[in-house]
């Protein structure tokens, strides 16, 4: 299986909610975080929240 750990300093949800409706980045909560997208035996994409701080 396919694995992809991904690093935020921000909110992923607000943040990448925010970029796909083509607004502006403003007061996006900090948020120190990875997730982990896993290739799914369908083709699709499956997003974990691992932790919600890292150092």
């Amino acid at each position: 299986m396919l694995t992809q750990h991904v690093r935020f300093r921000h909110d992923p949800e607000i943040l990448l909610n925010s970029l796909s409706h083509g607004r502006r980045l403003r007061a996006v909560p900090a948020l120190n975080c990875t997730l982990l997208g896993e290739l799914d035996p369908h083709g699709k994409v499956q997003w974990h929240f691992l932790a919600d701080e890292i150092g």
